[in-house]
């Protein structure tokens, strides 16, 4: 068995949570993703892309859990206090599609899902947030 501190726990865990990707339990993608950042800080390798790729996980599986924005949001702002990662295509990806659900813009949507950015994420993150509800825009009617 592999156990977290393992170098090999990244890989395995990166497997993990692209198979709950695709079944679109994200919920389980979530808690898996949480122990995938657990183990890249252990295994020393919490720099750069893999880790980045990640954090922004993080945030689009928030999304993906139920729409819940607030968590996204928080698991984003904390994101930010990574070396590096603020600066990156990841980083701009999440922040994109989190910007889209806090205030709904449906150009801004489709912008932000066929962005370059998103396409340095996981495969199976990315199509994670192809596939996200759209947000609902609210119109204020006219009384």
């Amino acid at each position: 068995s592999t156990s977290i501190g393992s170098p090999h726990a990244p890989e395995l865990l990166q497997k993990v949570v692209g198979y709950y990707c695709s079944k679109g339990y994200y919920r389980e993608a979530l808690q898996a993703n949480n122990t995938l950042l657990e183990a890249l800080d252990r295994a020393r390798m919490a720099a750069g892309a893999p880790l980045y790729r990640c954090l922004a996980a993080q945030t689009i599986l928030a999304l993906a859990d139920g729409s819940d924005v607030q968590k996204a949001d928080a698991a984003f702002l904390e994101s930010l206090g990574r070396d590096g990662y603020a600066a990156s295509q990841q980083a701009k990806a999440a922040e994109d599609l989190l910007q889209c659900f806090k205030a709904p813009d449906d150009e801004a949507f489709d912008d932000a899902v066929a962005s370059p950015a998103l396409q340095s994420l996981d495969h199976a993150v990315a199509q994670v947030a192809k596939a996200l509800p759209r947000p609902v825009v609210v119109v204020e009617s006219a009384a």
